[in-house]
């Protein structure tokens, strides 16, 4: 009986994990950027999704490197389906006091179990939820003078 019990956890789990995601996912990208004070350097992830903004969706995090980094929404301005999610991992020089909510990553894991390049945190209705980042396409780095 328990070992029937435990093959029945076993797939309702695989089940959920198995579930399309109720995002539309379109692209996801990196780029790398120095500039500003010296040995200030970084790494610009943007996530974009084919939706309009809701009050629906929060996003919060996204796992990536072994850090976590917070996420912005960057609004358009022009109207569009596309949802834009950025995060900053910024290294290097910070100057004391000014710090932005973009910009304070800390060292962690993925807060799941998958196999991907990174994995974004969000709230649907209130219900904690990950996407997995497949993978990054990797654009030119910018330098900024």
């Amino acid at each position: 009986m328990k070992q029937l019990l435990v093959l029945l956890a076993l797939i309702t789990s695989q089940k959920e994990c198995n579930q399309k995601s109720d995002l539309n996912f379109v692209k996801a990208t990196s780029q790398n950027w120095t500039g500003g004070p010296a040995a200030t350097h970084g790494t610009y992830y943007k996530i974009y999704f084919l939706m309009k903004e809701t009050t629906d969706y929060t996003f919060d995090s996204l796992w990536v490197n072994d850090k976590r980094i917070p996420v912005l929404i960057i609004k358009s301005k022009t109207p569009a389906d596309t949802l834009l999610i950025m995060a900053n991992d910024n290294q290097g020089f910070r100057a004391p006091g000014i710090q932005t909510e973009m910009t304070n990553s800390v060292p962690a894991k993925f807060p799941i179990e998958v196999k991907a390049e990174g994995v974004l945190g969000y709230h649907y209705k209130d219900e904690k939820k990950y996407f997995p980042i497949p993978q990054w396409n990797v654009l030119k780095p910018v330098t900024y003078q």
